[in-house]
């Protein structure tokens, strides 16, 4: 079986010696930092010492080799297949291949199927190994020479089939990579930015020299990166590792390259990683252009940030990306332009205005015109959150975040069940969401909360930018608040008061709610696409919806009240307050009750009538008893009172506080005099109800819904019903909506009789099918 490397146990052991770490950690510092250089020394030396064992064996001289890939390039590695062409004597080859084979070496070679035309039989960047090929003999050098010679005469069809031929691998490599591991933990050789990119980007220069005479600068940015992933891949195979930058292996890089911690040395290799990205990007762009085209972009002078900015809008190619880059770069920016805060404003307005092209808007962040006017976004570029929930670096996050406003506001119908919401937003509201998207996460990597950073660096940005107080402060409040909606969606109880409670104290309501979820989704979709799915979009329309709802709104405001008197009332006792008696009942006369309940003091009957003219009647017991439901309903029964709605609740520190709205043609003072005298009921009503289920059931309650069409004396009669089956009421809620009524109970458990039981016994008693109902 082959081995992980072509070195021997000893020779392992030289070449950790002879890895040398840099003088310091590589900071990007393309025209100062020349440490990385000895990358290339190693590989020299791993070649003399593969070759050296390689020379010894009988047969070599006679089979001819030629070096190529990373062995022909003086790219060698510790872990890198040996990649050979033989064109000498067959049997020569197939001793030497049997030799190394016994060996256990990664020896990949082949024999020209046409000794006179190599190139038959294989792909055009196969062939155009040849060009950086190393032949070991006289023989095999003056063969590769011959076929070099004939590929240079048809030297401009073959550099077209070169350009194609990189275009649709560079393709296929995007859709292999593109995936979690590979921002968490990148591939250095085939990943995005890696050597397989560098590779093709020089190998485009070579063949298209012409069009890179003046362009020195993007080249010392590729050899600079060349020699610092070269490095890094030399010593994750002294490691026995392979490509992948695992976890693991970061880390113990980390010491090794002299960085001060793990975020920093994975910040500089995300940032070497875009960094050729881009000029691979550039330099396949620049080799597809036509004549004119080249020739147009030639005469592209950028001297201000004025025209950096009148030509990105004009032309937001990679071309002219790339003379803003250099410009920024290789001159150290625009000298003779000292632009004021407010002039930055001006550009990052036009270019990050919501109605602004998204190729002009990419063009911005990839030209780093976006990455010089913000003053803290090069602190983020290449920060790397390491789970398996963020996706990308934190600047390549703010990219798509900034991107995905405009999506959504181009096509709402992206957002689902939210898309409802975005319509309601304005243009100004679109443009808080796309500043709010560029600095939501501008805080991270700082000490404190990034949430609190962002919000500062928002208020100090914008106000200096030129943009309203309003706006800002609104930009502002967004960022400190972006997580707090999908935390209470995601993992807390929507439906729960102390949910909303929490999300209207931070402001949560009206235009700031619809603003905030879309932006729970920009964020979401922006950290990994993955991760947005039906299910969360349902439970964030839920926490939307139930936030909307008036009645949460009243919630609130009648807690806040509360703890402004001052009043301590238990949490679940106020959280079981239905919100339609919050609407209805004055809180003035709720505060008095529970003032006076605090202060244990008794409460009797209390009548009022609502300002629709209905009336309530509370009743109050300090202790709770059996059967104490069934005597207020036929109470109120006795005395003429049709039951309309009922809100019953008990509680072991406020008692049994029970509320009933009826209808009654009495007055509030005959009534609160009836309410105070022994009434007995003296009529039986015969009364039934359509259907009765059984909603709920655990240890601790059972949950009854009662439903019919409204008559009088049903109330009283369900719960005499449940009264007589040994079920006491522990709450209750009975609805009254045009002719229809459903009175829901939560009662305590009948150890003597099973629920199914219970239910059955009370189908029998008091349930008929609505379509025999007389």
């Amino acid at each position: 079986m082959a081995t992980r490397t072509f070195l021997s146990k000893e020779e392992l052991q030289d070449a950790e010696n002879i890895l040398q770490a840099p003088l310091g950690p590589p900071k990007g510092q393309v025209l100062l930092d020349h440490s990385l250089v000895t990358a290339l020394d190693f590989s020299s030396w791993l070649a003399l010492t593969v070759e050296k064992r390689l020379r010894d064996i009988d047969g070599w001289e006679e089979a001819a080799p030629i070096a190529i890939g990373s062995w022909g390039r003086g790219e060698l590695c510790p872990g890198s297949d040996l990649d050979v062409i033989f064109c000498g004597g067959s049997k020569a080859i197939r001793k030497v291949v049997s030799h190394v084979e016994s060996q256990g070496l990664k020896l990949r070679y082949r024999v020209p199927e046409n000794l006179d035309d190599w190139s038959v039989g294989v792909d055009v960047l196969e062939t155009n190994a040849l060009f950086n090929a190393k032949a070991f003999t006289l023989e095999g050098a003056k063969q590769l020479q011959l076929q070099k010679d004939q590929l240079a005469k048809n030297g401009k069809s073959f550099r077209r089939k070169i350009l194609q031929a990189i275009t649709q691998e560079r393709r296929l490599r995007v859709k292999r990579y593109d995936s979690i591991a590979n921002f968490l933990e990148p591939n250095l050789k085939f990943g995005a930015g890696g050597l397989r990119d560098l590779q093709q980007a020089i190998m485009l220069s070579e063949w298209f020299s012409e069009r890179f005479e003046e362009e020195e600068y993007a080249f010392r940015v590729l050899h600079y990166y060349k020699c610092f992933f070269l490095m890094l891949r030399q010593k994750m195979h002294l490691q026995n590792s392979h490509d992948q930058l695992t976890a693991h292996v970061q880390h113990e890089l980390v010491d090794w390259f002299g960085f001060d911690n793990h975020r920093d040395f994975m910040a500089e290799v995300q940032k070497g990683l875009s960094r050729v990205s881009f000029h691979s990007d550039w330099s396949t762009e620049r080799c597809g252009l036509t004549k004119k085209q080249f020739d147009g972009i030639k005469n592209v002078k950028v001297e201000s940030w004025q025209e950096a900015l009148k030509h990105l809008v004009k032309s937001p190619s990679m071309q002219t990306q790339g003379a803003i880059r250099k410009r920024l770069y290789e001159t150290k920016g625009f000298k003779k332009e000292k632009l004021a805060k407010s002039g930055k404003g001006r550009i990052l307005k036009r270019l990050l205005d919501i109605k602004q092209d998204d190729d002009v808007t990419l063009a911005a962040f990839r030209s780093h015109m976006v990455s010089h006017l913000v003053p803290n976004y090069k602190q983020v570029i290449g920060l790397v959150q390491h789970d398996q929930y963020h996706r990308f670096a934190v600047d390549a996050h703010l990219l798509l975040a900034v991107r995905q406003v405009q999506r959504f506001y181009l096509h709402p119908k992206l957002l689902g069940k939210l898309e409802f919401y975005g319509e309601k937003l304005k243009l100004t509201d679109w443009n808080i969401l796309r500043w709010a998207a560029l600095y939501h996460d501008m805080g991270k990597g700082q000490k404190g909360a990034h949430s609190q950073v962002g919000k500062e660096l928002v208020l100090r940005d914008l106000k200096s930018f030129g943009f309203p107080k309003d706006f800002v402060q609104e930009v502002a409040w967004l960022v400190e608040n972006h997580l707090i909606l999908s935390t209470a969606a995601f993992r807390k109880n929507p439906q729960s008061p102390q949910t909303w409670e929490y999300l209207f104290s931070k402001g949560v309501k009206g235009a700031r709610l619809y603003r905030l979820a879309i932006f729970t989704v920009i964020d979401i979709v922006a950290t990994n696409p993955d991760a947005w799915n039906s299910w969360k979009d349902n439970l964030l329309c839920e926490m939307v919806d139930t936030l909307r709802n008036p009645s949460r709104e009243r919630h609130y405001q009648f807690t806040q009240k509360m703890k402004k008197k001052g009043l301590v009332v238990s949490d679940n006792f106020v959280e079981a307050l239905d919100p339609e008696l919050l609407e209805n009942v004055s809180h003035r006369i709720l505060f008095s009750d529970f003032e006076n309940i605090l202060a244990n003091k008794d409460l009797k009957p209390a009548v009022f009538r609502d300002k629709k003219g209905r009336v309530w009647i509370r009743f109050f017991r300090k202790e709770d008893r059996a059967g104490l439901v069934l005597a207020f309903t036929e109470k109120l029964t006795g005395i003429g009172c049709n039951i309309r709605q009922a809100f019953v609740y008990t509680h072991d520190v406020m008692g049994v506080y029970d509320w009933f709205c009826v209808n009654t043609q009495k007055s509030v003072a005959v009534l609160k005099k009836q309410l105070l005298l022994d009434i007995l009921v003296d009529k039986k009503y015969s009364t039934s109800f359509s259907r009765i289920d059984l909603i709920s059931i655990d240890d601790s309650e059972w949950v009854f819904s009662f439903r019919a069409k409204d008559k009088k004396g049903l109330l009283l009669t369900a719960i005499q019903a449940l009264h007589s089956n040994g079920l006491e009421i522990q709450w209750a809620k009975v609805h009254t909506w045009g002719r229809q009524i459903e009175d829901i109970f939560g009662v305590i458990p009948n150890k003597e009789i099973p629920p199914q039981e219970a239910l059955k016994k009370l189908k029998k008693a008091l349930e008929v099918p609505e379509l025999v109902m007389l």
